[in-house]
This record gives structure tokens, sequence and C-alpha cells, in this order.
């Protein structure tokens, strides 16, 4: 069931792991690419595929804080969450369709399975461009997983309530797209 704005965007408490990285390095020596290409450049991590980063959340929330850009219409970003291996984890996915309008899904993916958990157009939220960064933040933990955009102010948050996930520990990224934060 579709749910967005309620309640915030804060699912985990100030103790939450929260993985970082500027791409301040060219180096991609603290990730693993499961698929596709990806590489480091001028502090933007830019490919397609799936790549995780190879730190593990030991507490069981995950949250996970993104900007990413586009360069086409169709276009999407995964932010993965609850990682165990490319057959198992959760993601949200962001895309970018024709007229600048956007759409924002939380899917589940188990042995190999993926089923969608809920979905937005965002079609309140138009003005989303191509080629510009964006701002997000997924999270997760026992009840609900939760993705957000920085419109402005507040967060505009998507959710889903789910049954205890209990995937892996990892949080990644995938594309074809540019990522500037993680």
């Amino acid at each position: 069931m579709f749910k967005k704005n309620n309640p915030g965007c804060q699912c985990c408490n100030d103790a939450c792991v929260i993985v970082s990285d500027t791409f301040g390095s060219n180096s991609i020596g603290y990730y693993t690419i499961h698929s596709g290409s990806w590489s480091i450049s001028g502090g933007e991590l830019d490919g397609s595929g799936i790549i995780t980063h190879d730190t593990a959340d030991t507490d069981g929330d995950h949250t996970l804080l993104v900007c990413v850009k586009t360069a086409n219409y169709g276009d999407s970003a995964k932010f993965i969450v609850k990682f165990l291996d490319s057959n198992n984890y959760y993601f949200a996915k962001w895309t970018i369709n024709t007229g600048d309008c956007g759409k924002m899904e939380l899917w589940e993916r188990k042995a190999g399975v993926e089923t969608e958990l809920t979905d937005s157009d965002l079609g309140d939220w138009d003005g989303f461009s191509l080629d510009t960064f964006y701002q997000f933040r997924v999270c997760i933990d026992t009840t609900r997983m939760r993705c957000s955009f920085l419109d402005g102010d507040p967060w505009q948050v998507v959710y889903s309530d789910i049954s205890s996930p209990t995937l892996g520990t990892k949080c990644g990224v995938g594309g074809p797209s540019t990522y500037d934060l993680i």
C-alpha cells in the first residue's frame, strides 16, 4: 500500500550506521561490483549495474543517503539496503520519466525474485531535470522501509510496511546513474 509523509524519514536511532562516501579519492577499493561497470572520477561514482559498500551494518537498521543524477529519461537509480548477495536485498528505485515527472518504487528481491512493495508517480513533486543531482534517503528497520527525497523543505517520504526484513548487512547503489554522495 502506498503511503507518504507519515511517519517521517527517520527510522533508526542516533546509533544507526550510515554509510558515507564523497568520492574524494578515485579508488573503488571499498566497494564490490556485483554487475555492470563502475568507476570513480572527479568526486563522482558513475556506472551501471549493482555495487555495494564493503562496510557491514551490525545493528540491523540501515540508513543510506545518496545524491544522484540520471542522464536519460527512463534511466533508473537504485538505492540498495539489507544486501546479502545479488539475489537477496531491498531497494528503492527512482526514475525520471518524460515530462520531468519522477517515479519512486520500493522493492524486495528474495531468491532472485523481485516483488514491488509500493510505488508513487510523484506527480505532486514534478520538476525533476536530467543531469541534476537530487538527494535521497532510504532507511529500513524491523517494520518499515522508507525512501525520501529532499524537495526544498521538508523531506518528502514514500514508505511501505514490511515484516521482519532479515536479509543482509550491506548497502549499495545501482544504475545507470551518477552519484556524488553515498
